[in-house]
């Protein structure tokens, strides 16, 4: 890896530099120089539910999720594997707003969303995917 993107449209300026941090201690254990990208937040045009797999598995379901309350936070494990860094475990929180009475529902959908997930199919077997729920 020659570069890490952080998207800066989430969290706080604290975490960004946590991130930068861990980004540069990485490259540092690995002696590779590893750039930083830093996605900046753009204006922020929301045209209904917020657009995820995850989202529509739970409309699915009737259970709306407005885009406030539907946050990913995903966080990968770098390795090195000879002179490249290789992404080899990604692990997903999801920060859910929604009501008491369909919080074991939700859970159930996120139990299986990886066999749905279009990228977690597609990295299966190579990339290790864990996730977690927050209900808040």
């Amino acid at each position: 890896m020659s570069v890490a993107r952080l998207n800066l449209s989430h969290g706080t300026p604290d975490e960004h530099e946590a991130a930068i941090a861990r980004v540069r201690s990485a490259s540092a254990r690995a002696g590779v120089t590893v750039g930083i990208l830093a996605d900046l937040p753009g204006p922020k045009h929301r045209l209904g539910a917020a657009p995820s797999a995850v989202a529509g598995a739970l409309g699915a379901r009737e259970i709306t999720v407005e885009p406030d309350d539907l946050i990913a936070e995903v966080v990968g494990d770098v390795e090195k594997d000879g002179d490249v860094l290789v992404l080899r475990r990604v692990h997903v929180k999801y920060k859910l707003r929604v009501p008491q009475e369909v919080r074991d529902t939700v859970a159930r959908v996120l139990e299986m969303h990886a066999d749905k997930c279009p990228v977690a199919r597609s990295i299966k077997g190579a990339i290790e995917v864990t996730t977690e729920v927050e209900f808040q």
